[in-house]
Parts: C-alpha cells; structure tokens; sequence
C-alpha cells in the first residue's frame, strides 16, 4: 500500500476517473431532463396535449385553483435550481455506502495503531456529524 502512494502515477487510473463521473454526471442529466419533462407536463394546461398523454400524466396534473396559486417564478426555480440537484446526487450518492465503509476502516487502522484511544477520536468524529446535521436542518428552515 506504501508503494503504491510513493510510486502513484496519475496518469494510470485517469482514464478510468474521467469515464465514471462522464456516466455518472450523464446519468444526472437524464434524471434532470425527466424532472423537466414531468414539470412542463404537470402545468401545461392546453387540451389538445391530453389526448395524446397517458393517464398517469393525465392524473399529475394541477388543478386550475393549485394553478392560480403558483406564480411562473416559482415554475422558473424549479426548472432552474431545484432541478439541478439531480445532478449533483448521482455525484455524491456513494458516499452513502463508501462513508461507513471508511469509518471502519479507519478504526481498525487506528486501532491497530494507537489501540483503545482510537475510540475517542471517532466518538468525536460520530458527535461532530451529529451537530453538522442538526445545523444543517437548522439553516434549511432558516433559508
């Protein structure tokens, strides 16, 4: 393992770096164009767009009284910020399985290491998660 960080080359494992986020990030375009489509077809009102649409569509769609009530710059933030966090969750979502995963095996390195204390750092590690996710609630309802 020291080896392979003393004698890294960048340049082997790019190719295979750039061809995942290229299909991971294409993969979040597609989620994104689908949300717009979904979008634009839940506040088209035109009828002549009904007959050709399938009934699942056809049950999404807002009522005129729900359409009163959305204005075209809540319309425009959805398709243009909200939407773009498809993007950005197929990029992270493995940090759902890859952190854990971490977790342990830093422990065990640590244990290995420095032994019992180890266990100290990590509750440390675990309590500053905790408060981040808590503020980070706090500021979402702040926002």
């Amino acid at each position: 393992m020291i080896s392979y960080v003393e004698n890294y080359d960048p340049n082997d494992s790019a190719a295979l770096h750039h061809v995942y986020f290229y299909h991971i990030q294409r993969v979040g375009k597609r989620l994104r164009v689908a949300m717009c489509h979904m979008i634009y077809h839940k506040v088209s009102v035109t009828q002549n767009v009904d007959l050709c649409l399938p009934i699942s569509f056809q049950a999404l769609r807002l009522s005129s009284s729900a359409m009163g009530k959305t204005t075209t710059g809540q319309i425009v933030n959805l398709l243009s910020n909200d939407v773009n966090r498809f993007d950005q969750v197929t990029v992270f979502l493995h940090y759902l399985w890859v952190g854990p995963l971490e977790y342990i095996a830093v422990t065990a390195l640590l244990w290995m290491e420095i032994g019992i204390s180890c266990l100290a750092g990590m509750a440390v590690l675990i309590i500053l998660l905790l408060l981040q996710s808590c503020f980070g609630k706090l500021f979402s309802s702040l926002r």
